[in-house]
């Protein structure tokens, strides 16, 4: 055996450059194209976005959607980075993990009382609590966003079956 065949990487590189890259995309869209103040991320990232003296103004029922796109496509490719040799059963389980975690927030926006109501039962008073309620509280619940989730789900599956070898996908 020699040296090239011995060597197995730590992770996958294809996923995690390609994770990253939506993720930036994300993170651009949020700087670029919403208010400041209209998300959290948004207000995390408004001393970033004053070096941007324009705006990118998306229209249409994309432009609302594809940051819900896009999240969790980016961590499904992030998380399946970092498990190189996973067999399709693990990737599907990973896809399908942030496929919930994507949808359980997504329908908190919806069932906001609910939620809030939940959260103060499980959370002790903090930053925690405060972050998440006002996540809630501030995000709007969209049937279009469900399917952008199902969909960035999706297609991590599909960019986790291209970027995984034949013989590891039984």
């Amino acid at each position: 055996m020699d040296d090239h065949e011995s060597f197995q990487p730590a992770l996958n590189s294809r996923q995690l450059v390609t994770g990253f890259g939506f993720l930036i995309i994300g993170a651009l869209l949020y700087i670029l194209c919403r208010p400041a103040d209209s998300t959290h991320l948004g207000r995390l990232l408004t001393g970033i976005s004053v070096c941007f003296p324009f705006r990118i103004h998306l229209y249409g029922p994309v432009a609302g959607v594809l940051p819900d796109y896009i999240h969790p496509l980016s961590f499904a490719l992030l998380t399946l980075a970092i498990f190189p040799k996973a067999k399709r059963a693990v990737r599907t389980t990973v896809c399908l993990f942030w496929l919930t975690i994507d949808l359980l927030f997504e329908m908190g926006q919806h069932f906001f009382f609910s939620m809030k109501a939940f959260l103060t039962s499980v959370l002790p008073e903090g930053s925690l609590l405060n972050l998440l309620t006002g996540y809630f509280d501030s995000g709007t619940y969209d049937h279009l966003d469900i399917l952008a989730i199902i969909l960035g789900s999706i297609t991590a599956f599909f960019i986790s079956e291209f970027h995984t070898e034949r013989r590891q996908n039984l």
